[in-house]
């Protein structure tokens, strides 16, 4: 019963102090608040070839980090890579399709032999497949489904041993305010009615992870 309540209690603690770290952000000039040295940190970024994946790759290497580009378009990563390496920075880029587990399981080795540790994995990749839900095939439900959600437990999978191991390391899940709230007409319109179904499923994935580090 004791262990209960100091649980609860450094739980308490952690919302308090997470709160005001929040609140200082909006408070304080962003030139003012502490960054987090990210020089030569190995951060993965899965969907990297586009959209928000791009440019976080391109913030992660303005601030000297390693990159490690993850996209089923080999040659949209090929591209960012290059781009990277010609402004003296670090990248590497690897074709991945996230449905596939085994391809995972092999690329993720590869970045720990040939790499090492991963520092930050940023779950970035997702699908949507634009359709209404009657209309939704069995093979549009298994990407949508193989991307947006089990490729999160995959990839956390091959990266999170060696983050414990090491006591170092942070996983980032790309949710989507779609799975926060919903609206009728938006889901007529959109069609989008199962990816926010999976968004929820991502953003309770990332809590959960929170939940169970800071259990052990």
């Amino acid at each position: 019963m004791f262990d209960l309540i100091l649980e609860i209690f450094f739980l308490f603690l952690n919302v308090i102090r997470f709160n005001l770290i929040s609140l200082s952000k909006y408070i304080l000039p962003y030139s003012l608040l502490p960054k987090k040295d990210l020089h030569k940190k190995r951060v993965l970024i899965t969907g990297a070839g586009s959209g928000l994946g791009k440019l976080l790759t391109q913030k992660f290497a303005d601030r000297g980090a390693i990159l490690i580009l993850w996209d089923v378009n080999l040659r949209s990563v090929d591209e960012l890579k290059d781009q990277i390496r010609g402004n003296g920075g670090e990248a590497h880029s690897y074709e991945v399709n996230l449905c596939d587990p085994k391809r995972i399981s092999e690329v993720a080795q590869m970045v720990l032999r040939d790499i090492g540790k991963v520092n930050i994995l940023v779950n970035n990749a997702g699908v949507a497949t634009a359709k209404l839900i009657l209309d939704t095939t069995e093979q549009d439900i298994n990407t949508s489904f193989g991307v947006n959600v089990k490729a999160h437990f995959y990839t956390v999978q091959q990266f999170l041993p060696s983050m414990l191991n090491e006591d170092d390391g942070h996983i980032v899940t790309i949710a989507s305010v779609a799975g926060k709230m919903g609206s009728a007409g938006l889901v007529r319109i959109l069609k989008i009615l199962p990816y926010k179904a999976q968004k929820v499923v991502a953003e309770f994935f990332g809590l959960i992870q929170s939940l169970d580090r800071f259990h052990k």
